[in-house]
């Protein structure tokens, strides 16, 4: 669950979003450290094989199916997403990836 500016949201129905994008191979949405909602919206997006697709298009496809509060403020494309050895996606991971890697830019 990830809960923004006191809203309990679920990636799931944002994921299932997602995947209607023609292009979305796998994704993964997850909440990440905000000073101002307490958490924001993040997702990591594979991309199937020959398929193209910019931040703008993923975002507009989930204010298809959610609200605007619920729109993903990050996206980040990826080769493949971490998984454990039943093939579960270990979004934890990649909380944990984006901030250290928004430790090491300087904050966000």
């Amino acid at each position: 669950m990830i809960i923004k500016g006191g809203e309990n949201i679920s990636p799931r129905q944002i994921e299932e979003a997602l995947y209607k994008h023609p292009a979305v191979a796998e994704c993964a949405v997850f909440g990440v450290p905000c000073a101002r909602f307490q958490e924001e919206i993040a997702a990591a997006v594979v991309l199937k094989q020959g398929h193209q697709a910019s931040v703008e298009e993923i975002q507009e496809q989930a204010l298809q199916f959610v609200t605007k509060f619920k729109r993903p403020q990050f996206v980040s494309f990826r080769d493949q997403l971490p998984k454990n050895s039943n093939g579960k996606i270990l979004k934890r991971k990649l909380r944990e990836e984006w901030v250290d890697a928004t430790k090491s830019e300087g904050g966000k």
